[in-house]
């Protein structure tokens, strides 16, 4: 039975907090500016999206099992095609088309070089559907975020 109970929210006026993590004398903006400049690509990618090397391994790992678990014996995941799986993710969330599969179109104007040629689609999708991050032969029926917890 849902409750009929109504609640009103009060919302009081106050000044914001800011706290600022960078060095003395450094606005946030600039010294994450030095930090990314400093960096290689992948180094940025591993410190800055939070893709340690131990994740990256329980999710080939993981992935590899539940390839298994679906008579797909033979799929094997590198650490090179998931960054490049992450990345295509993170691409398509800002350079938006009407369907994945047109950012491998070779078509001026549609497709993106940087995604078709760093790897085919048929390899992405599949991927796609095998990324996997827990084993559901120990799944625990009464913990629902089972899925997402490492």
């Amino acid at each position: 039975m849902l409750s009929t109970k109504k609640y009103i929210c009060k919302w009081y006026k106050c000044q914001p907090m800011y706290t600022n993590n960078s060095e003395p004398g450094k606005s946030n903006k600039h010294y994450d500016a030095e930090c990314l400049a400093s960096n290689t690509v992948p180094q940025v990618f591993e410190d800055f999206f939070f893709f340690s090397e131990k994740l990256m391994d329980t999710i080939i790992e993981q992935s590899e099992i539940y390839a298994c678990q679906h008579n797909r014996i033979n799929f094997l995941l590198t650490e090179e095609e998931l960054k490049l799986f992450i990345g295509v993710l993170l691409l398509s969330g800002y350079h938006k088309l009407p369907h994945k599969n047109k950012y491998w179109e070779q078509v001026p104007y549609v497709g993106v070089p940087l995604v078709f040629n760093s790897g085919s689609r048929n390899r992405f999708w599949e991927i796609k559907r095998f990324i996997h991050l827990n084993d559901n032969s120990k799944i625990d029926r009464n913990d629902k975020m089972y899925k997402l917890r490492l």
